[in-house]
């Protein structure tokens, strides 16, 4: 008997640590920076998401749930991967259909134009970030049978099946982010906007008419996304993203666009072809193949227009089961004022700005400032709307606030330390010498530094780490 509790312990150990060493040693990302759609989806309440968009970095990068959801209150999700394959797209889809009941499935028809992955990476995000189900082989089987030689197939499905025989090299790379989870994954809603801007011309595009064949391994991908609607009770609706496509891709859109014309409940809409999305080729644009999120916000708006308004989806802003879509917008408009820093100065011009960002519950709003605030509209609007005079703080202070409730305030004068804590981590420690603030600093970091005559910081209280750093000298 005890050697059979010996033998039975033993497995259970061997499995609790095969599966902890797992967790260590799996792929995290599908977008990057260990930020991953599936696990946001994972973490998103049943029966919460209304609207789906499917498909590679181009739909991740081309549509923002935060856009449509503080314009609307629809609850829709980027259920997207770098380089999303057919086969994934198909799958990943029928994963999210377990815990989700979509009105609308959205589905880019980018990954019906290539076979296989190019980039080794973007076969593991696709193969790999699913948690092993039956999906999860199927995909894995589906895709090794289309892109592999017959002597490969069953090695590389067992390969993504198993996942051991991959990932048990990993040790040599293992990042922060493979033992503590991207606090981003329990709110992001599967958007991986850019900010960079490249000027894009699609036009070269739009003129491209001709109509290709589509392969049988085509058609049956696209009759099978039109039985899953049809099981499922949702509106499909293949799409084309802004980009410039080329001519064997544009033979490929515009066949779909004849061959499902005509099939119930299932829509065609083109964001290259169509002449009224009203994109700016200078600004709108990251590179060639995506938007940034400029782009991506004016893509949300048109598409809302073009395929959604008439669908009566429901309005669910107010209701606290649908969180995480106030969490994500609030979050990628503190995003938007990081990646715009050389500009924040002049919007914080306008005191409705300033107390736009002030008065988020999710930021931690941090100002310093010596004696030479004056001429600084964030120093003046920030202290005119706590009520202080302009002859107050003089020789400069600092305060710390959350939405309306005041953590910390201190002018040099009087106390001569005061401490605030962000997190168990880190804290910040104000120190005077009774006539000015003599040092600030936040972990190690030292504000009004190198003649820094104000120092920002919006700390995120969802992500625990500083989203937006300025001094202004």
């Amino acid at each position: 008997m005890k050697k059979v509790i010996k033998i039975v312990s033993f497995i259970l150990i061997t499995i609790l640590i095969l599966g902890l060493s797992y967790q260590i040693l799996s792929w995290k990302d599908t977008t990057g920076d260990y930020v991953s759609s599936i696990e946001q989806l994972k973490s998103t309440p049943n029966d919460t998401i209304d609207v789906v968009f499917v498909g590679s970095s181009h739909v991740y990068c081309g549509f923002a749930p935060h856009a449509l959801w503080n314009n609307t209150g629809i609850a829709s999700f980027d259920l997207a991967i770098s380089g999303m394959d057919r086969y994934s797209a198909y799958y990943h889809t029928k994963y999210l259909l377990k815990t989700q009941k979509p009105k609308v499935v959205a589905v880019d028809l980018f990954p019906l134009t290539f076979d296989k992955h190019l980039v080794l990476g973007n076969e593991y995000r696709n193969m790999m970030s699913m948690p092993l189900s039956k999906d999860a082989v199927d995909l894995a089987k589906r895709y090794s049978e289309s892109t592999r030689e017959e002597i490969e197939i069953s090695e590389t499905a067992d390969n993504y099946i198993l996942r051991w025989p991959i990932v048990h090299t990993r040790y040599r790379e293992l990042k922060k982010g493979d033992f503590i989870t991207a606090p981003e994954n329990s709110f992001l809603r599967g958007e991986g906007l850019v900010y960079n801007i490249t000027p894009v011309d699609i036009s070269e595009s739009r003129a491209l008419t001709d109509v290709g064949d589509l392969t049988k391994e085509q058609i049956k991908w696209i009759d099978d996304f039109v039985k899953l609607s049809e099981d499922n009770g949702f509106k499909l609706i293949f799409m084309v993203t802004p980009y410039a496509a080329q001519y064997h891709e544009m033979l490929v859109y515009n066949a779909v666009e004849e061959y499902v014309s005509g099939i119930q409940n299932v829509d065609f809409i083109s964001a290259i072809t169509e002449t009224d999305t009203k994109f700016d080729i200078k600004s709108d644009f990251a590179d060639s193949g995506h938007l940034n999120a400029s782009g991506a916000v004016k893509l949300t708006k048109w598409f809302y227009e073009k395929g959604l308004k008439d669908l009566g989806l429901k309005n669910h802003k107010g209701d606290a089961k649908y969180d995480d879509w106030n969490q994500d917008a609030t979050y990628q408009a503190c995003i938007n004022v990081n990646k715009n820093i050389e500009r924040f100065i002049e919007v914080s011009a306008d005191s409705e700005a300033v107390e736009s960002i002030m008065s988020s519950g999710h930021l931690i709003f941090t100002l310093a400032f010596n004696e030479n605030w004056s001429k600084y509209p964030i120093v003046s609007n920030t202290l005119k709307k706590m009520g202080y005079k302009d002859g107050d703080f003089k020789n400069g202070g600092v305060i710390v606030l959350q939405g309306n409730n005041v953590l910390l305030v201190h002018d040099g004068i009087g106390e001569k330390e005061k401490t605030f804590n962000y997190d168990r981590y880190t804290s910040l420690k104000v120190s005077g010498n009774g006539v000015f603030i003599d040092t600030v600093k936040i972990g190690t970091k030292e504000l009004l530094s190198e003649d820094a005559n104000v120092s920002l910081v919006l700390w995120d209280i969802n992500v625990k780490k500083p989203i937006l750093e300025k001094d202004y000298h």
